[in-house]
């Protein structure tokens, strides 16, 4: 909210280095503690927007980026180079925002924020996994993360809404793979040559009967083109993002994102159908990935 005491917070890692080519989901992870500016005492941060930077030479460079989050750990944990990062059951998340490849901005909208609950033992921690398809050994990149929150006195000076947060869509095992992916396959499948069609129907996982999505971002790969929300009760589409991809580097470009007051109702009695469409114009199967994180009231 304007004028309100909105802080940002900034975390840099400046040695990662590809030795070989890395596809999707299997590049180098990274891990870095940040730290927020908060009074002793305070029982809770409020976060508003995270952003992601990469480069490499200099220049700008999100191709290399494949993802990107915050979340919580317990500060006596080593945070280099972590492969899991296990739940913090306290602030009840895994990860609490995810950026990628075609979308590196989230920005909540206004009025609304994430509350964390904090206390001497937890921190919180930016983690990046970094991809060069392009097969660039060598190459060194750099990513920087901004936190933009406030701390639980101005946030609720401020009358911030806290939000809840879920996924719709292939979250593991929803479509074939092809031999080569990686075991671990994190929700991936693969994409023939030419256009196609991936469906979904679920109910959504929320914690009461109804509920109102005010935030939503698309995670996609490469050469992916939309994913469509359709409340089956209805028929009717609450919502379609597009995606874009740069061919010359095989990198996501850009990808839609859901941000709004008012919102729009979703119920967990109901069922909704998400469609995810790529265009695969290479000569064999790609990896993939579609799915929704959705941040609710």
């Amino acid at each position: 909210p304007a004028g309100a005491a909105v802080k940002t917070a900034t975390v840099e890692i400046n040695d990662i280095k590809f030795d070989r080519a890395y596809e999707a989901m299997e590049g180098p992870n990274v891990y870095e503690q940040v730290n927020l500016d908060l009074a002793p005492g305070v029982k809770a941060a409020w976060i508003t927007g995270f952003r992601v930077e990469v480069r490499a030479g200099g220049e700008e460079a999100p191709e290399y980026l494949c993802h990107s989050r915050l979340g919580t750990i317990l500060k006596e944990k080593s945070t280099r180079n972590l492969h899991n990062i296990k739940t913090d059951p306290e602030a009840g998340t895994r990860g609490l925002i995810a950026v990628s490849q075609g979308h590196t901005n989230f920005t909540l909208p206004e009025g609304f924020a994430l509350r964390v609950p904090v206390n001497k033992k937890r921190s919180f921690l930016f983690g990046v996994q970094v991809q060069n398809p392009q097969g660039e050994s060598g190459q060194q990149v750099s990513v920087k993360g901004v936190v933009t929150y406030m701390d639980g006195p101005s946030g609720k000076a401020a009358g911030l809404v806290p939000l809840q947060r879920t996924i719709f869509g292939f979250t593991g095992g929803a479509h074939a793979r092809h031999k080569g992916m990686p075991r671990d396959d994190h929700g991936m499948f693969a994409v023939a040559p030419g256009r196609h069609e991936f469906s979904i129907e679920f109910a959504p996982r929320i914690k009461s009967p109804e509920a109102t999505v005010h935030f939503m971002r698309m995670h996609l790969h490469a050469y992916a083109k939309s994913i469509e929300l359709i409340d089956l009760s209805t028929n009717k589409s609450l919502w379609k993002g597009l995606a874009s991809t740069n061919v010359k580097l095989g990198s996501l470009s850009t990808a839609d994102s859901f941000s709004s007051k008012e919102g729009f109702p979703i119920h967990r009695n109901r069922k909704y159908k998400m469609i995810a469409e790529y265009d695969n114009p290479t000569a064999g199967p790609i990896d993939a990935m579609a799915f929704l994180q959705v941040y609710y009231k």
